[in-house]
């Protein structure tokens, strides 16, 4: 019994050392990101607070996001200001990507102003962390790809 109980730990430590030895699958290196690597659907959260102007307070949003790895993407969701929901809809954004895997976007609202973030990829294009940069905010975003479920 404790042969097996050893044996056990010991392909649990070995396992573990080979993990984290072996260098992060899916992890984004620098140099290898194009506009490719924001290509897909993907889900979105964004909070923070808008500092200025009449909707002045917490900011809030949930989107689904499609980029077609080309310099494009469109968005649809719901977002709250201050309280006040509304919907969030965009006429279309266009991005840019360095080699080094951070990135800008410009995003035209639908009744609204354009908005602009700047972001990082992270884990080959699966995630997206950014920060909008209009003067008035303090908001920040995370897109997740979106998985297919099946059954």
């Amino acid at each position: 019994m404790n042969r097996k109980r050893l044996a056990a730990g010991l392909a649990i430590v070995v396992g573990l050392g080979f993990v984290l030895t072996v260098p992060a699958i899916g992890d984004t290196e620098a140099g290898q990101c194009t506009l490719e690597s924001v290509k897909g659907e993907f889900g979105a959260t964004f909070t923070g607070a808008i500092t200025a102007g009449d909707l002045a307070g917490p900011f809030a949003a949930v989107a689904r996001i499609v980029c077609d790895g080309e310099g494009s993407c469109h968005g649809e969701g719901t977002q709250s200001l201050n309280g006040t929901i509304l919907p969030f809809i965009d006429q279309g954004a266009t991005y840019t990507v360095t080699p080094e895997c951070t990135g800008s976007i410009t995003v035209d609202l639908v009744d609204g102003p354009t908005i602009h973030f700047n972001f990082i990829i992270v884990d080959n294009g699966r995630e997206i962390r950014s920060i909008q940069t209009d003067p008035g905010t303090a908001v920040t975003g995370n897109l997740r790809q979106q998985g297919i479920l099946r059954r």
